[in-house]
């Protein structure tokens, strides 16, 4: 389920519950930004308050790791994807 139900505290009104379902998906097990910009810390737990431009930096970082050729291309506040590009991008 997704979202949260009204009674909970800090709920607003567009997080309706509603069910969802996922496609297969890849997580790392390793850090490859060097920060880590949750709210809460811990080893177990996801990394959250991430904005468009720290999860675009996070994939062209990934894709270098892995020795691809990055799938996004920053230029200020512009981003590009490059489709045909192998890096990380989902």
């Amino acid at each position: 389920m997704m979202g949260s139900p009204r009674p909970e505290p800090g709920h607003e009104y567009d997080e309706l519950r509603h069910s969802v379902t996922l496609s297969p998906l890849y997580m790392g097990a390793y850090e490859v930004m060097g920060y880590n910009p949750n709210y809460r810390k811990g080893n177990n737990l996801p990394v959250e308050t991430v904005i468009w431009y720290q999860a675009v930096e996070y994939c062209n970082r990934r894709s270098r790791w892995e020795g691809l050729t990055p799938a996004y291309i920053l230029n200020g506040k512009n981003i590009t994807w490059d489709r045909d590009s192998p890096g990380e991008w989902r």
